[in-house]
């Protein structure tokens, strides 16, 4: 990937934003984003150096190697069409992205070990992941942003603590050329069904859980920088969703 995007120290960011629904009124309390690490290096060369030798040079290395020669034409503007094949695979491969760069800043991680299971014996994303791609113009060449949200009930007179939370949603962003991909996961499958229900981007064409025959990159408008930066706000409507459903409960 650094032959196609040269190493270009972008800062890659990780973010949590917290949210406390308390007990005893409903009130929502956000605190966004309270946390924000900021670290340097390609994306594509990351490595998630946590796993077995084997994993990292069978099916890891698989997805990588058999990804690349759709990645490459993509990011150069050779190639501008998507079949359903090439959405799958270009699914996981951002599947593996997320789960690698989750592992970066444990502190912001949300995805939980089921879903990294579920990628590693189907070489596919989970089910209920939700990933997008766009065309991006904006400064980036290539980029990562990552925020990982929390909500914790807190009882009357209880004090918020920074992050001795578990996370249960986050968003990653991924920028290579002027492509972007977007992945939104949760552990609240309900909640991000329904948020999708009511979504209405037409800049972005879903990639998983597969939707169409074919995407045709160019006939997507360009996301630009300034609403890259505002897509993580997703998370807010998405806890949103979750904080409205408890409360019916």
């Amino acid at each position: 990937m650094t032959k196609v995007l040269p190493v270009e120290f972008d800062k890659h960011s990780h973010e949590t934003n917290l949210k406390y629904q308390r007990l005893d009124t409903g009130q929502v309390d956000i605190v966004k984003p309270n946390y924000i690490r900021v670290k340097q290096g390609h994306v594509g060369s990351w490595k998630l150096m946590i796993v077995c030798i084997d994993c990292n040079i069978t099916w890891m290395s698989k997805i990588e190697a058999e990804a690349i020669p759709l990645l490459t034409p993509l990011i150069e503007k050779e190639r501008e069409i998507l079949s359903q094949q090439d959405q799958t695979q270009l699914s996981t491969w951002v599947a593996l992205r997320t789960v690698i760069g989750e592992f970066v800043d444990i502190a912001t991680q949300a995805i939980p070990e089921s879903d990294r299971k579920i990628l590693m014996e189907t070489k596919l994303p989970p089910p209920d992941w939700n990933i997008w791609v766009a065309r991006y113009k904006g400064p980036l060449r290539q980029a990562y942003r990552h925020r990982g949200i929390a909500l914790r009930e807190m009882k009357h007179g209880e004090k918020a603590s920074s992050l001795a939370v578990k996370h249960i949603s986050q968003c990653t962003i991924l920028i290579l050329g002027e492509l972007i991909f977007f992945v939104l996961t949760t552990t609240e499958r309900g909640a991000l069904n329904q948020l999708m229900r009511n979504s209405d981007n037409t800049k972005f064409a879903r990639l998983w859980p597969l939707l169409k025959e074919k995407i045709v990159l160019p006939d997507l408008p360009f996301i630009s920088h300034a609403e890259m930066l505002d897509m993580p706000n997703y998370l807010n409507y998405l806890v949103e969703t979750i904080t409205s459903d408890n409360k019916k409960h």
